[in-house]
């Protein structure tokens, strides 16, 4: 993967799905404040201090999610109508 930015993207995009997969199923009750702030919440992650933060200050410009956060998921493994687990 080191030098493959397309590699890097492939895995990003894996992490953020894995990381969606994680709270809808294991910590539901934090997923829907931050989707409620939608752009609000972004225009504070883009004035947060970048220096001392490597990770952070590298990944800034990467592409941020664009579907609603969590819906298909919660809808998966929380609605037991749906055939998702309780």
């Amino acid at each position: 993967m080191k030098g493959d930015a397309a590699a890097f993207r492939e895995f990003w995009h894996l992490r953020d799905e894995a990381v969606e997969e994680g709270l809808c199923r294991y910590a539901p009750g934090i997923v829907d404040p931050p989707a409620e702030m939608g752009p609000a919440l972004w225009s504070a992650v883009d004035r947060l201090p970048r220096l001392g933060r490597v990770l952070f200050a590298a990944t800034g410009s990467m592409p941020r999610p664009q579907s609603p956060p969590a819906s298909r998921l919660r809808e998966r493994y929380l609605d037991p109508e749906e055939g998702g687990e309780s």
